[in-house]
């Protein structure tokens, strides 16, 4: 190699066997194929290359010439030293080498800092491979040997030097135990943050709107969320009743009942019902049954109440929201006392009838108002509501669809009625204020004949000893435990409650539709008077007909039990 020029070194370089082929266990050890891989050839721009003395701190790939020389011209005014500068990967301006032509190491990303790895003697590259260029006016083995030691004092030189300059040594401690401090945010770094804060603040403001929006169609659109499956489920067998369906007094179009000349302002006691030859019914309102009529049909629904365990907590908080807010009420003293009962009463949502030309919006004072639209707005009637309405289309499907039809084509037609609860299925409600609710023998004669009307009881009592439910006309007497909720048909069937006991309080909650509301849609959202008018000879006798078989037809909406 003595008598070579560098250049033909590289082009007459002697073929490398490779290392030794070392078997690795076939249980793939770890361990043996670290060791197989540590022993190859590294490039020689790796530090890995480097001799094994080097590798544990001591290599330097500049000769300590030009170490002390960088050393000496990148200290400051001050006495500091540009640590940078001193790196074998920077260059100063004006640097020379007049001894020997050494590039630096060009170190690869993932090579950048040599790891101890233990190389073995076999595997170890010569110094000619490390640096692979020689002295152009001396020989190769005598730069390698010169290079070697140059290194190594290089090294100790910029040592020494930093530890003599005692001014250079205080202020790397300085920095070192110095805390970091924050710059002060600028005019322009403030105004930056505000931007930022306003546009996040654009973003959330235009979700909830956007929100909102899609709320308000959907409240606007008649429709109803999905049913649960267990509402189809009754728990309990039905009690089977004589009554005759059939004779129930109706309007001769079948849209409403008629007036209950048998109404009482009297309350009745357990006793009374029993000597009077009433069935009995225990329930704990939980478990699902049907009463049914002569025929077999669910005439009234024990719907009771969902098995989640947050539905006790719900109807306490419904009972208390009627109870605190009954003081804030306007009624007059006479208004308390009404055909239904010895309570004060609020009824809200949308009805039709009784001589208003067209549907509309319940109308209450300003106070009383406002309670409706806390009533309304808390989550404990806005669960009942949608309950009874999933009990509606589990137990009487063909019914509840017959309700979706017209009340979703009337809010389509009249977009300005207001609706109570967007998962509700009934148009109206009444809330009954206590704080001992107690309905008198009536019927609400202005509802659907065959539509059903959802009685929740609220509030805190013995439902053994007072609150039962009596139904008139089917003979039964029923507990009905506060939290509970009972689908009776309340246009065709009289009922009434039994009064609570002393210091018990007991309120209710009811939802209903107007059977005026059905026949607004059916004529073509006209007055009867006006409807018939703008009809022909051929169509009046069509409708005529149509009036003579609705309540029959609306008998064949009932479900069945066999």
């Amino acid at each position: 190699m003595q008598g070579r020029d560098s250049e033909d070194f590289y082009r007459h370089k002697p073929a490398d066997d490779g290392p030794p082929i070392v078997t690795t266990n076939l249980d793939f050890d770890l361990e043996a194929l670290l060791k197989t891989g540590c022993s190859l050839d590294s490039p020689p721009s790796s530090p890995k290359c480097a001799p094994a003395e080097d590798l544990m701190g001591t290599f330097s790939p500049l000769p300590h010439s030009n170490v002390n020389s960088k050393a000496r011209r990148c200290q400051k005014g001050d006495g500091s030293v540009d640590l940078f500068s001193l790196s074998p990967l920077s260059s100063v301006e004006g640097d020379t080498d007049t001894d020997t032509d050494v590039e630096p190491l060009s170190l690869c990303p993932s090579d950048s800092v040599a790891q101890p790895i233990e190389l073995s003697s076999q595997s170890a590259p010569s110094s000619t491979q490390l640096f692979g260029r020689q002295d152009t006016r001396s020989g190769g083995n005598d730069f390698a040997a010169r290079s070697s030691s140059s290194r190594r004092d290089s090294t100790l030189s910029i040592s020494a030097e930093l530890a003599n300059n005692t001014d250079l040594s205080a202020e790397l401690a300085n920095n070192t135990d110095r805390p970091v401090v924050s710059t002060p945010p600028t005019e322009m770094d403030k105004l930056a943050a505000y931007r930022r804060t306003r546009r996040r603040q654009h973003r959330i403001r235009g979700h909830e709107n956007r929100k909102g929006g899609r709320r308000d169609d959907q409240g606007q659109k008649f429709s109803h969320h999905q049913v649960r499956d267990t509402m189809r489920i009754e728990t309990a067998a039905p009690i089977r009743t004589s009554m005759v369906t059939e004779c129930g007094s109706t309007a001769a179009a079948g849209f409403v009942g008629l007036n209950d000349l048998s109404a009482s302002r009297k309350l009745y006691d357990v006793p009374y019902f029993i000597a009077e030859g009433f069935q009995y019914v225990p329930w704990d309102g939980k478990a699902r049954r049907s009463a049914t009529d002569i025929r077999g049909r669910k005439v009234a629904i024990l719907a009771g109440q969902p098995a989640e365990k947050d539905w006790p907590r719900l109807m306490q908080d419904a009972g208390d929201a009627l109870e605190n807010l009954r003081p804030s009420l306007s009624i007059p003293k006479d208004g308390c006392i009404h055909r239904r009962g010895a309570f004060p009463a609020i009824r809200c949502g949308v009805s039709h009838g009784g001589g208003s030309t067209s549907p509309g919006n319940l109308r209450n004072e300003k106070a009383n108002a406002d309670v409706v639209d806390k009533l309304t707005s808390m989550t404990c009637f806005q669960r009942l509501a949608g309950f009874a309405s999933s009990v509606m289309a589990c137990q009487a499907p063909k019914l509840f669809a017959y309700y979706l039809e017209h009340l979703a084509a009337l809010h389509e037609r009249h977009p300005h009625l207001k609706r109570l609860f967007p998962s509700s299925i009934f148009a109206a409600a009444s809330f009954n204020f206590g704080p001992q609710t107690a309905c008198f023998k009536h019927k609400d004669f202005a509802n659907l004949p065959f539509g059903l009307c959802a009685v929740t009881a609220l509030g805190n009592f013995d439902p053994k000893r007072g609150g039962h439910l009596v139904l008139w006309d089917l003979k039964l007497v029923i507990e009905f435990p506060a939290g509970s909720t009972i689908l009776l048909p309340s246009a065709i069937v009289a009922h009434s409650n039994v009064p609570v006991g002393k210091g018990e309080t007991r309120y209710s909650f009811a939802q209903y539709t107007a059977g005026g509301i059905f026949r607004w849609v059916q004529n073509e959202f006209q007055l009867t008077k006006a409807f018939y008018a703008s009809l022909s000879r051929d169509r009046l006798e069509e409708e005529k007909k149509k009036n003579a078989e609705r309540w029959r037809f609306g008998l064949s909406l009932f479900e069945n039990v066999f």
